[in-house]
């Protein structure tokens, strides 16, 4: 028997291998999965996440009655919020041993998921395979309204200016939409969505790209990792699904393997429409970011990819020459904190974008260019070319994660 934990619609399966119905098994397996880097990634198991990541609540499934401990993942909390009177007529407060205690009212009786939640945690039942719907007890619906308020409160806090009580809560408020405004109420809500609508589009790179990006959330990266590369079947320059597998192998210590993908999420940046010029800087100072250390965990220079700079150059297979003086090479290989890695990292995030830098607010590379005089060149989208250009590999040590 696959193990619970790694369990999947089998309609996934379907549309990446277009299996018949009556040849898809009830519980596929990870190994049934097409895809270069599934397994490595599923070997990792609970290790991916770390314990704090985790966001384990009991439930019950409704199709088979059995219960089992899975994990939420990230919870929304919608408005409103039922009246906090419920948790009294659930829960009486006790004291033991000088502590606060909660003492389940034991007349109470299992209801429906919180239809004021959203959780973006994929999973199946453990027992029957089914994917809901889901029943709480008093116990787990308490719990679940103690840790809304700790969202609202850690969101009044966040909004006066003053730091949270937990970075790692799981709970925050707001409505989860995906796409066109839809609201799911799970993670295999959301992925189902995402499936009728390959469905229709079965070589929709994008589509493809935000499956995973459902499976990602929802803690299951195996799954993700699959979906990510299905996309690049039907587009190789999605450069949203390069950087997330790139980040997931670096993330497992796939160094060697997560380099092609971080230089190719560069050469893409470039013209790319899906995410706004903020956003896309943000994940591109992470591609430089993860590439340096890259670098120095598989002993090479640093390498980024960078596309043509113009129609003649790509006829010759010439890279585009990257703006990096001496004086800026000097400083990126003495640089001994994260704070001015960070402005460098941001310089060439900036650099990779060049045609969306006049969107940005008080860009990084204006201050280089005032800095050492370096012209800020602007560059046309073009697809990259198969070229790379080396830096001194830097001597400072990386700080470990």
């Amino acid at each position: 028997m696959s193990n619970p934990s790694l369990s999947y619609t089998p309609r996934f399966l379907q549309l990446l291998t277009g299996m018949a119905d009556q040849d898809l098994p009830g519980r596929p397996s990870i190994q049934q999965l097409p895809g270069r880097y599934v397994k490595m990634i599923a070997a990792m198991g609970e290790q991916f996440y770390h314990d704090d990541q985790r966001n384990y609540f009991e439930l019950t499934c409704a199709s088979c009655q059995k219960a089992g401990r899975y994990d939420l993942a990230t919870v929304c909390v919608k408005s409103p919020m039922p009246d906090t009177q419920e948790l009294s007529n659930t829960f009486s407060l006790g004291q033991a041993e000088g502590r606060d205690t909660l003492q389940p009212n034991s007349k109470a009786k299992l209801q429906l998921w919180p239809d004021y939640l959203q959780c973006m945690g994929y999973f199946h039942c453990a027992h029957c395979h089914a994917a809901g719907p889901w029943l709480v007890s008093p116990r787990t619906n308490s719990m679940l309204m103690l840790g809304a308020m700790a969202g609202m409160l850690e969101n009044r806090l966040t909004a006066q200016g003053v730091e949270g009580l937990n970075p790692n809560l799981h709970f925050h408020i707001g409505k989860l939409l995906i796409d066109n405004g839809f609201e799911p109420s799970l993670g295999t809500d959301a992925e189902a969505y995402y499936l009728d609508k390959l469905g229709d589009a079965p070589e929709d790179a994008w589509l493809w790209n935000r499956l995973g990006n459902t499976y990602l959330k929802g803690h299951r990266p195996e799954l993700a990792i699959v979906a990510y590369e299905h996309s690049l079947r039907f587009d190789a320059n999605q450069m949203e699904s390069h950087y997330s597998i790139g980040m997931l192998l670096y993330e497992v210590g796939a160094y060697a393997e997560a380099i092609p993908h971080l230089q190719d999420a560069l050469a893409l940046a470039n013209g790319y429409k899906q995410l706004s010029p903020q956003l896309l800087r943000a994940f591109l100072m992470e591609v430089v970011r993860m590439l340096d250390e890259c670098a120095d965990q598989v002993d090479q220079d640093f390498t980024l990819l960078l596309p043509a700079d113009d129609d003649e150059a790509a006829k010759k297979g010439e890279p585009w020459a990257m703006p990096l003086r001496e004086e800026l090479i000097a400083e990126f290989e003495e640089a001994d904190s994260d704070e001015e890695c960070g402005e460098l990292y941001i310089y060439l995030a900036e650099t990779y974008m060049s045609s969306e830098v006049a969107q940005l607010v008080n860009p990084v590379v204006a201050v280089f260019a005032d800095r050492y005089g370096i012209p800020i060149k602007q560059r046309s989208s073009k697809k990259p070319v198969s070229q790379a250009t080396k830096k001194k590999k830097s001597k400072r040590k990386k700080k470990s994660r």
